[in-house]
This record gives structure tokens, sequence and C-alpha cells, in this order.
């Protein structure tokens, strides 16, 4: 750790988010002067290095990576340490399932539990590719979703593919492992506190940290935490442009194909003034998903609310399908045993228990979120929330970004081709 503070920085890395250190190791490998401030409580000291410290404050996502990060700067770090967890094709992200039961549990939610054991082996085997990572099926993510992927889907995606990994939590911690590069790079990582982020006319000027009586010039700044850890720190206040507003819940449905109306297409909306839109989707002859989206509220995590939800859905539907209750054949979860419902298939579906652990690709948001750029010219973002869309790539898309509007800005042509295609075909 570097102890000398300098009178200036070119660029400020607020947090710990590794797509934004990543952005640090680009720019110190350019000659750039980077602080980091890692805005933790528990200060590092000589014999406490950086890196033995425990980060208090460290989100779960900050474990994820894209795989062409991890080729280039990850090398030393054993294969067995990390998994897939996302794949990035031009148009859509995947979910990777994990564990066999994992994909079982998907594999029944989506094609039933009377589905070929045979028949999902094999195609459990069609999903192996590098690595022999499982696939699994996948959705479009937040608002953009449709027909699930089956597995014949997924042979014609794999090309021209870009994973994003998860790094075992025990194994190594990420952002460690960028502090110790910033330093071999000879960047400034400073534990004390931000004191204030000085902004004059909606334009970045400089900061002060606590013990350190001068304001150190900054030129730019990306924040690599949470906004509301830094709002405190700052002169002006910025404009927060999105926050999830809700979660979506769904349930499988089955009836006689018979009893289908004709006509039927494959996705309906139903809309009532008094509570959220219904989604209707066809993924087979009487194989239906019925999807809603719930406010992000701690009552919708009651399962007891769950099941009663699920119920309308059932009841909705029943103006769809003519005698549905002669006319079902499955439901899950299994509304129509309220206990197996609410201790079994809603805690397999929906095994959260607070708002924060909600995982990303379910989460529904109003407007597309904080993008890269603030209300502030010179302070950006490389966070959960700058392309939610995009899942744990967003964030990396974020810190991209931000580099390249300040590199064209001050005419560095040596940061034009720091992503790979793909990343940004996925950022149109």
């Amino acid at each position: 750790m570097n102890s000398v503070l300098l009178g200036q920085y070119d660029f400020v890395i607020l947090g710990t988010h590794p797509a934004a250190l990543w952005g640090a190791i680009l720019l110190l490998e350019r000659d750039l002067k980077v602080l980091v401030l890692p805005m933790l409580t528990t200060p590092a000291t000589a014999s406490s290095p950086i890196y033995s410290i425990p980060l208090i404050d460290e989100h779960p996502s900050h474990r994820f990576i894209p795989q062409f990060i991890l080729d280039s700067i990850l090398k030393d770090i054993p294969a067995d340490q990390f998994h897939v967890t996302q794949l990035l094709t031009r148009d859509r992200r995947l979910r990777v399932f994990r564990k066999d039961n994992e994909f079982q549990e998907e594999w029944n939610f989506v094609l039933g539990k009377n589905a070929n054991s045979e028949q999902l082996t094999s195609d459990k085997n069609t999903l192996k590719t590098t690595g022999a990572l499982r696939r699994g099926l996948g959705y479009y993510v937040r608002g953009y979703e449709s027909a699930p992927l089956f597995p014949e889907d997924l042979k014609f995606m794999i090309s021209n593919q870009g994973s994003v990994f998860d790094l075992k939590p025990k194994a190594t911690s990420l952002p460690h492992f960028l502090f110790r590069k910033i330093e071999a790079l000879g960047g400034h990582i400073d534990f004390r506190a931000c004191q204030s982020v000085f902004i004059d006319k909606k334009v970045l000027v400089g900061i002060q940290l606590v013990g350190n009586p001068t304001m150190v010039s900054i030129s730019q700044a990306i924040i690599a935490t949470s906004i509301n850890k830094v709002q405190a720190c700052l002169s002006e206040p910025l404009l927060i442009q999105s926050q999830p507003v809700g979660w979506n819940f769904e349930i499988r449905i089955q009836v006689s194909p018979e009893a289908v109306p004709i006509g039927a297409t494959s996705k309906m909306i139903y809309t009532d003034d008094d509570a959220a839109i219904v989604e209707i989707i066809q993924i087979d002859a009487g194989d239906y998903i019925l999807r809603t989206m719930m406010p992000m509220k701690d009552f919708t995590l009651d399962r007891e609310y769950q099941r009663k939800i699920a119920q309308r859905l059932v009841k909705l539907f029943s103006n769809y399908v003519p005698d549905l209750e002669y006319n079902l054949r499955s439901v899950f979860p299994d509304i129509r045993d309220p206990e197996r419902a609410e201790t079994r298939d809603l805690v397999d579906r929906y095994p959260f228990t607070h708002l924060a652990s909600i995982p990303h690709s379910i989460l529904s948001y109003a407007i597309p979120g904080l993008g890269h750029q603030s209300s502030v010219q010179g302070i950006s973002f490389a966070y959960e929330e700058s392309y939610p869309r995009f899942g744990h790539w967003g964030a990396y898309q974020a810190a991209f970004l931000s580099i390249q509007d300040w590199a064209k800005k001050v005419q560095r042509t040596d940061f034009s081709t720091i992503l790979p295609p793909l990343a940004v075909a996925v950022s149109r």
C-alpha cells in the first residue's frame, strides 16, 4: 500500500467493485495516476496489508468477472476456483446452473415433473461445451422475456459467446486480487475515509480525505459502490435515475390442449386497474407460464402472500380457459395443496428471504438504469445499477464506457480497443 498521497490524480475509484478496479488497472497500464478509495470501515496497517483485510462491505456480486478479463489478468488463479454463472450472446443473457439439482428444478418447472429422465440426461450432455460447463435453460432478461430457451436453441448460440465467471468466495477475493495488481502497477490505495468530494457548478473538482487537510485534485471519478455510500461526501447530490420497482413472480400451469380457445396467441397481457399486469405465455399446447410483478416490499416475501398471488393468477387464467377446474392437469407451485405450496414449492422456487438477496435476473426496473454517466461532469458509475439488463456484465460495460468517454475527451486513442467485439454488441 502506497503511503505518500499525491496532490493530483487522473482518476479516483470510490469503492471496491471489480469492474472499476479492472478499469484502474487499464489506466495504470497506460501510465495514468490512479487513487483507489475502498470506502471500507477497517483500515490497513503495516501488519495487516490490504489483501488480508476482510471486505465486510463487499457485495456478493463482487465475485463475478467476465471471461476476457479473467483470461487477461487472473491467469494464476486455478481453474477449479471459478465457474460460469452467465452466458452472454449478442442479444441474450442466459442463466447457467451450477449443480445438477438446480438444473433438475428448472427442468421440472419448465418441462414438467414427468419429463423422461433419459431425455434429461441426454439434453444435459448436449449443453456441455468448453470446460464441460453445463449451460442449462435460459430466459430473456427484465421485461424482455419470451418463451424459455430449450437445449436445441442453445446449440445455435454457443458461437460468439461471452461468459461471466463466479469465483469461489472462500478460494479468493476478487477485489483483493485486483488490489495486488493495482499496487504492483504503482496505483495508490488509501483506506482513509473520504471526507468531501468537491463539485463546482456540476463539475468534479477534487476530494479531501479524513486526516488530510488539503484537497487532492481529480480529473475523473468512478463510483464503484452503492451511491448511498458516497452521497454524504458530495458537496452537491447526484440524481438517482433508477431503482428496482419489483420482482417477477411466475407459476407454471398445464391444461388439456383441447381446452385452449381457438385463435389463442403465444403471449397475452391481462390488465386490471387495481393490480399489476399479468402475462400469459404459452410454451406449448396447453402449457403456460403466468407472470406478474411483485412490488419491492417485505410482505411479498411471505409464503402465504405468494400463494394467494398464485391463486389469483390461476383465477385470472380461468377467464381464458373455460371450465379450468376440469381441464387443469398440473400447477406449480401447487396451490391446490396450501401446505405444500408454502413449505416446499414456493421455497424451492423463490428461496430468498430478504429483498436484498433477490436475484438480479428477476428484478424489474421502470427505466433502464443509471447508465455510466451521472448528473455531474467527471463522475461516472461502475456498479450493479449501471446497466441492470446485462446483469453482472453491466458494471464492466459502465467502467469501459466511462473510460472511453474520458479518453475521447482528452484524445487518448490507446483506449479504443479495450473490450472484445461481443461486449460492444451487447451494449447496443
